[in-house]
């Protein structure tokens, strides 16, 4: 992968062992450890969880921040630690990172309280509609526990003339948060580039191993047809890592001034 005008081999050899995953273990024993990411009840973060209490925005962010962290960490043992260099896991996993430091960046990131309430609610709403498609067709009381859900979800959205509460019936995606994380970071951090790039090999897309993965072309019987095997390297896992490191780091940023008294 390294050029004439860009990183060594060895240079992102260093980067991943010295920087990335030293870091990556780092981001993990902080959302294992009960002391970290506290909120005080006269932050920010408090004032939000206050209006939008039983749901609380802190949570929500935190459920999102843990999720980020361990996928991130599963790419890092896959590698590093099991020495395995997939063409594929490496990129599903830091893209669940990328989704899920999105979403708790996109509930964070707003001054407006009542923008940051609005959101969480709104996540909320989709963790419930999601759970309900998933779990219908084996949990008989999957329709009465929606309901409960989305009606008290309401109750505290009118709680607040200020929020929102027509969001919370419409659909919720990926691609919106992420895009609104790539749009208020660093412009080097290529959130969406790299979330879409992830994205493909996830789904096994022929785009993204022809554009980004590493091949070897092999004769076949058919003079017309080759074989091809994609490979990955040390650089896209390094590239892909980054990206979710940065983002991840924004989220911390931002939690520690949100929670703040």
């Amino acid at each position: 992968m390294a050029g004439e005008t860009g990183p060594t081999d060895a240079q992102f050899k260093m980067i991943w062992e010295r920087n990335l995953c030293p870091d990556i273990e780092k981001l993990m024993a902080r959302v294992d450890d009960l002391e970290e990411f506290q909120v005080h009840p006269q932050s920010w973060l408090g004032e939000d969880d206050t209006w939008a209490d039983p749901f609380h925005v802190s949570h929500a962010v935190k459920q999102c921040l843990v999720a980020a962290v361990d996928h991130l960490h599963a790419c890092k043992v896959l590698v590093a630690d099991a020495g395995a260099m997939h063409l594929a896991a490496p990129a599903s996993l830091v893209r669940g990172s990328l989704e899920n430091a999105a979403a708790a960046f996109w509930m964070l990131h707003p001054r407006d309280r009542a923008v940051r309430v609005t959101r969480a609610l709104q996540w909320r709403a989709k963790d419930a509609h999601d759970e309900y498609v998933a779990l219908a067709g084996i949990n008989p009381a999957a329709d009465q526990k929606k309901d409960a859900q989305t009606k008290r979800l309401a109750e505290v959205a009118a709680g607040h003339s200020e929020v929102d509460a027509r969001v919370l019936s419409k659909g919720l995606n990926s691609t919106a948060m992420v895009e609104y994380a790539d749009q208020n970071t660093r412009n080097d951090v290529k959130v969406l580039l790299m979330w879409r790039m992830c994205s493909g090999f996830a789904h096994g897309r022929q785009w993204a191993a022809l554009s980004w993965g590493l091949r070897e072309t092999f004769p076949t019987s058919n003079p017309d047809v080759l074989s091809v095997k994609f490979t990955n390297d040390l650089s896209r896992i390094v590239m892909m890592t980054l990206t979710a490191t940065h983002l991840i780091n924004e989220v911390e940023k931002l939690h520690a001034k949100r929670a703040r008294r």
